[in-house]
Parts: structure tokens; sequence; C-alpha cells
């Protein structure tokens, strides 16, 4: 296998392996490019750009030369190319992850490489956090190895009595355009509020394959059930795949899209995540997209554009854009489980308490409000014992 070769001009290779987002493959296929087919790299401009024809496409196409970061090819002159294909194809690389007070799952017993049947996988551990967007190590490091790995399934490891808790991450991924497998971990009938969970419905309406896992089978029974669903969804044979994002409403929707394009405009982009993700962390002024991202010339700063539309949504919904999109995906989970658990949701009293407390403008008047009051309380409600020490002194 040759994955970080420097294709040469008038020689032939196999296709072995597509990397890469939905939105990569995608545009990919629309070039005739397919696992086992051959390409023949003819020239390269000054742009950038690779000139080449596909076996069985008529014309020749044209794509950037970074787009070769998320091909994996063989030279057609070795005479072990299939065998390298094959290889490439058996080899499955997964990221699992799990939430902060989730207890490490025992599923592939810590080892980062693991066998079955056919199959080689390869297990990246990401960092366990509750959101993937923060400054934390932990959080900056998870998003560096999500647009860092060529990984072909990320698995969520959750626990069911956390169900909605957890969620949280695997639908911020769900943006990223990449193929998810949510393992369930102590499923019952009912979950805590005695409502019965259909995860049939769930698992189509996510577009995540849904499978239970026992962390205490000794059988090896769960294990091999979990391992089956996540080679189906690499190898795209699940039914419950889907490519399926939330919907952020029609204003958030229609600057990301605006955002999108640009991006997709831009010289070199390598779609190794989908620009729908891109743009949202964009908005959600995450250091680590800003910093993938070259400056404005005319200004000097990391995608002024972005700035604009961020603003415009502030101003738009009186509060900062991530704090409108973390609401958004709240909602979103919300939803979802009135739909599997066939009863609405009441808001939660602290998603009520936080739209005012943290609001953009009376959030800071608020605060200074319950200090001048519990200020006051400390001298008027410390007068009582203090008088009652001086009678008993007395």
């Amino acid at each position: 296998m040759v994955e970080d070769l420097q294709i040469a001009c008038n020689q032939e290779y196999y296709i072995a392996k597509i990397y890469g987002c939905n939105d990569f493959r995608k545009k990919i296929e629309g070039f005739g490019i397919e696992v086992g087919k051959k390409i023949v790299a003819l020239k390269s401009d000054a742009d950038g750009n690779l000139v080449f024809s596909v076996e069985g496409f008529k014309r020749n196409c044209t794509f950037p030369k970074s787009y070769l970061s998320n091909l994996s090819l063989v030279a057609a002159s070795d005479p072990q190319c299939q065998g390298y294909i094959i290889n490439e194809l058996n080899t499955v690389n997964v990221s699992l992850f799990q939430t902060k007070e989730s207890f490490a799952t025992g599923l592939f017993g810590g080892e980062e490489n693991a066998k079955f049947e056919n199959y080689d996988i390869n297990i990246t551990y990401l960092p366990q956090v509750d959101y993937i967007f923060g400054d934390d190590y932990a959080n900056k490091r998870f998003r560096n190895l999500v647009l860092a790995e060529k990984t072909d399934v990320f698995v969520a490891v959750v626990d069911f009595h956390k169900l909605e808790t957890e969620l949280v991450p695997v639908v911020q991924l769900m943006d990223l355009g990449v193929k998810i497998v949510l393992v369930i971990r102590g499923y019952c009938e009912e979950n805590e509020d005695g409502l019965h969970v259909d995860l049939n419905k769930m698992s189509k309406l996510l577009g995540v394959p849904i499978v239970h896992f026992n962390e205490a089978d000794e059988t090896g029974e769960s294990r091999e059930n979990v391992i089956r669903t996540i080679l189906s969804a690499y190898a795209g044979d699940n039914p419950d795949m889907r490519y399926v994002h939330v919907n952020y409403g029609r204003q958030v929707e229609r600057h990301i899209r605006m955002i999108q394009k640009e991006l997709e405009g831009k010289k070199g982009y390598d779609f190794n995540a989908s620009s729908r993700y891109m743009a949202i962390s964009l908005l959600e002024e995450d250091r680590i997209v800003h910093s993938f991202n070259t400056p404005c010339k005319s200004c000097n700063t990391v995608k002024c554009f972005v700035k604009i539309h961020s603003a415009v949504l502030g101003k738009q919904f009186n509060n900062h854009v991530y704090y409108v999109l973390k609401q958004a995906r709240r909602s979103y989970i919300d939803g979802l489980m009135s739909k599997v658990t066939g009863v609405r949701k009441s808001q939660w009293d602290s998603e009520k308490a936080d739209s005012v407390l943290l609001h953009k403008t009376w959030g800071f008047p608020l605060f200074l409000l319950m200090m001048a009051a519990i200020f006051c309380a400390t001298f008027e409600l410390g007068r009582f014992p203090m008088e009652w020490i001086s009678n008993a002194m007395a």
C-alpha cells in the first residue's frame, strides 16, 4: 500500500481505499473513482490541479492534488498490488469515544489492534469528553484526532441510563458526515423515567446503527455482535446507516450554507472533514478549525467573513451563536427522545434558567443583583446569631 504516494504522470495506479467524509466520497464518485479501478495521471497544472483518466470513464477529469491525501493508491506495476488492495480493504480504522463520567469500556480490552475473521481492526481511543468543543486539553486533542486521523467508523459507547446526556457528542459528530455506530450498555425495556425507548426507531431517525453490548458477557457473543455491526457500517451494508445532521433552523442554516460555499471554493480544500462541520466550527470560534483556514489577504484576520455571519446571527438571536447551536442540539435530542418514547419531554428547568441567567444583555446585571442580595443577606441574617451570642454572654 502506498498511502502518501507522490503520483507520477503517465503511470497506472489502483484505488485501494477512499477516506474522507461523505461529502468527499460523493464528489470523488462523480469522477468515476471507485475502489479497484485504475487511474492514470496525465498532467498537472500550476494551480495544483491534476488531470487524469479513470478506467471505464470516457472523459478526462480534473481535481486538486490535495484530494490525493484521501486516496490510498497502489502502483499497478507492483506484482503484489492485488494483495495490497485486499489488505487495505480488510483494515478497519475505528475511533472509539465515551463521555467523561462513563467508565472505560472493555469492548476491545484496551488493545489498539484486534483481529476478527479476515479483518484487522485498528482502534484509536479518543479522549473522554462531554462536549466536543472547548479549550480544555482533552477537547482540543479530541478534535485534533477527529480531523487528523483517517477513521473508517466512529464508535460511541454510551450508558442507557444516561442516554440523553451522552448523545450530545454523537449529535455533534453527525455534522462531520462520517460513519457512526452507537453501542449501548445496560439496556433495559424502560429508562429511568419508566418510559419504553424504541431503539430501532432511534436508529432510523439518527441514521446511526445501534447495538447492545454487555460488559459482563463472558461468552464473547455480545462483543462479536458489536464488531459485526461495525463491519457492516464500514462496508455500507447496514440498512440503518444514513448521513443525518441537526437542523439548526432556517436563519442559521442559511448562514451555514454560505460559509460552506466559501470553504468549498477555497483552493486546496481536501474534504477530510465535511464543509458543514467546518462551517459550524468556525461559527463556534473553534481555534483549531480557524488555524486550518488561511487569513484574509485584505484585513489579515482569520476568515473575516465568518465573523460577519456570526455577528448577524448574534444580533438576530440576541445571544452568541455558540449558545444558539448548543440549544438547538439540546432541542434536537429532546425531540428525538419524545419520538422514541411517545411522550413529549418538557424543556429542562436548568435550560430555562440558563436562557435568562446567561442572557447576553441581562445576564451580567442579574449576576450583580444576586451578589448584592447575598451581600446584604449575610449581614441581615447574621444579626440574629450575633444578638443571641451577646445575650448569652451578658
